[in-house]
C-alpha cells in the first residue's frame, strides 16, 4: 500500500487484497494499541491518547472523554473491515469502494461531533454569564438533538453489524457518510 494524498487514507492499486492477518480474538496485537477496538475495553491511558488523536484536550475537556472511549469501541460502518499489516499496524478496508485507510472510518465523525458539542458548551457558558435562560435552553435543545442523532447513528451501525438483533432503527448513516 502506498501513501495517498488525503489525510489518513491509503491509495489502493488494482492488486487483489491479501488475506488479512488478524490477531486471535481477545488479544491485542503487539505494538498496535490504537484502534485495537474489538479486543479489550480501553484503559484510561488509551482513552487519553485517543482523545488527543480526535482533537479533545483530556484535561480541559474531561466531560468529552466519553467520546474518545466510545470512538475506540465504535463499530465499523457497513462494508468496512479491520486488517493488520505486520509492519505498520491496523488499517481499514472498504470492500465496496476499494478504499483503504489507516484511521477508523468513524474518526472524522467523532471529531465533528466533538467540535459541535464543544461549540455548544462554549455557547452555553457565554449565555450562562449573560443569564439568558431562554437562549441557554435553545442551545440545550440543539445539544440534545445532536446526541439523539448520534444515538441513531450508533444504533444503525450496530444493526448493520448484527441484522438479526431484533432492532428496528432508521439507517442514519446515509446522512453522515
Amino acid at each position: 500500500m502506498a501513501s495517498g494524498g488525503g489525510a489518513g487514507t491509503v491509495a489502493t492499486t488494482a492488486q487483489p487484497v491479501a488475506t488479512p492477518q488478524l490477531p486471535p480474538m481477545g488479544k491485542k496485537p503487539a505494538g498496535v494499541g490504537q484502534h485495537a477496538r474489538q479486543f479489550d475495553m480501553p484503559d484510561a491511558e488509551e482513552i487519553h491518547k485517543y482523545a488527543i488523536h480526535l482533537g479533545i484536550d483530556p484535561m480541559a475537556d474531561k466531560e468529552f472523554l466519553w467520546l474518545a472511549e466510545e470512538a475506540l469501541c465504535a463499530p465499523l460502518p457497513p462494508h468496512w473491515t479491520e486488517h493488520l499489516d505486520p509492519d505498520k499496524g491496523v488499517y481499514y478496508f472498504n470492500a465496496n469502494t476499494g478504499e483503504s485507510a489507516w484511521e477508523h472510518p468513524m474518526d472524522d465523525y467523532y471529531r465533528k461531533l466533538f467540535k459541535s458539542l464543544h461549540r455548544n458548551k462554549e455557547e452555553m457558558l457565554a449565555l450562562n454569564q449573560e443569564q439568558s435562560l431562554f437562549q441557554l435552553s435553545q442551545v440545550g435543545l440543539k445539544t440534545n438533538a445532536l446526541l439523539k442523532e448520534h444515538n441513531q447513528v450508533l444504533a444503525s451501525l450496530m444493526l448493520a453489524q448484527n441484522p438479526n438483533s431484533g432492532l428496528d432503527a432508521p439507517n442514519m448513516l446515509q446522512r453522515t457518510a
